[in-house]
């Protein structure tokens, strides 16, 4: 898609992003309404945040609200209602994201409230890097990605998994939530990473999941060669497209505590203070 942009704040992970929270967080916290959140919790969602994809408006643009590059529709459009609408199956239906958005970060946390259709395993929820070919929007086999299925084969109930491939000299990292993704409802699925600790985290709804700490493979995002910052498109060729209607992709620089993703959630994928904190 050759977008080549990354957030305008890179490497900050950890705790520097508290500090800026109080002050770039304060507008829209003072706006909090009915969302639940105490100030300083909001301060931290809003000023640790980098990049929220809203899927409002109509077409195929899809606009960065916290001001970074747009991406776009492939094969589809936007609902117009705030979503977008993947067909899945071998629809080729995605959403692009700009370049670099996940490797100029060192901690971060994905977060995205989606209604799944269920149906074949594989898909992606959302997978970031570049396959063999190392060719911007090629498919064939994976090299560096991180990404998330909600449905894997051969797990009883389809588990959902989140998995890190450094590159192909290293084993692939996979953490499994205890429980399948749900199908026909809105659901929120956050995946966090904490840069400090090596550990990956997974919730669904607000809820914790399960988290891991690798010492065969090193987590860094810097490693992976994000080219192909897809929602809804694996790196890998044989896999099929996701089917779901997406509301909300967000990109946090810094690893969420349990405490904060479950509070995001409780505030839902189109809160007050996020609306009128926007850059």
């Amino acid at each position: 898609m050759g977008h080549g942009g990354s957030s305008g704040k890179s490497g900050a992970g950890g705790d520097s992003s508290l500090s800026e929270a109080g002050t770039t967080g304060a507008t829209g916290c003072d706006a909090l309404g009915s969302a639940g959140l105490d100030r300083g919790t909001c301060g931290v969602l809003v000023g640790s945040l980098v990049h929220r994809y809203t899927f409002d408006g109509a077409g195929t643009i899809v606009t960065d609200a916290w001001g970074g590059p747009s991406g776009k529709v492939v094969n589809s459009t936007l609902t117009g209602d705030g979503a977008v609408a993947l067909a899945g199956h071998m629809s080729d239906q995605y959403v692009d994201l700009p370049n670099g958005i996940l490797s100029a970060l060192d901690s971060a946390t994905l977060e995205t409230w989606l209604t799944w259709s269920g149906g074949f395993e594989w898909q992606r929820i959302f997978d970031f890097g570049n396959d063999l070919t190392d060719v911007e929007g090629a498919q064939s086999t994976g090299d560096t990605y991180l990404f998330l299925t909600p449905h894997l084969p051969d797990s009883g109930e389809g588990l959902l998994r989140v998995a890190y491939q450094r590159g192909t000299e290293y084993p692939e990292v996979q953490l499994d939530a205890t429980r399948a993704l749900p199908a026909g409802r809105l659901t929120q699925v956050a995946v966090s990473f904490d840069a400090g600790a090596g550990t990956l985290a997974v919730y669904i709804d607000g809820t914790f999941e399960n988290a891991k700490t690798s010492d065969l493979t090193p987590i860094s995002f810097g490693a992976l060669a994000d080219i192909n910052n897809w929602l809804g498109r694996s790196q890998y060729a044989a896999d099929p497209e996701l089917g779901a209607s997406i509301e909300e992709f967000r990109i946090y620089e810094r690893a969420l505590s349990a405490a904060e993703v479950r509070a995001s959630f409780e505030a839902g994928p189109n809160p007050v203070f996020l609306e009128s904190a926007a850059p």
